[in-house]
């Protein structure tokens, strides 16, 4: 789970200046040319972010498929059959 927030933590860090863009009053065309030119200068910034959400996702997905098909193993290797 810390993997979760501190990713979500992370996108919203590298993305506050965008949404701080974005509220800064009446959403008109101006507002898009300014997100525009943010993106532009900042386009690398909320990418590891978003990756290390994919990449959490995808752990966590492989974990309930595992769940789900009763072949999840402990750390030394076993199968675990009984569930408390």
């Amino acid at each position: 789970m810390i993997w979760v927030f501190g990713a979500f933590a992370w996108l919203e860090t590298a993305s506050s200046p965008l949404f701080s863009v974005l509220r800064s009053g009446q959403f008109d065309f101006a507002t898009l040319e300014r997100a525009s030119d943010w993106e532009l200068t900042h386009s690398g910034t909320y990418l590891p972010p978003m990756i290390a959400l994919i990449a959490v996702g995808i752990w966590i997905a492989m974990d309930a498929s595992l769940l789900v098909t009763r072949k999840f193993k402990d750390r030394d290797g076993s199968r675990i059959t009984r569930w408390i």
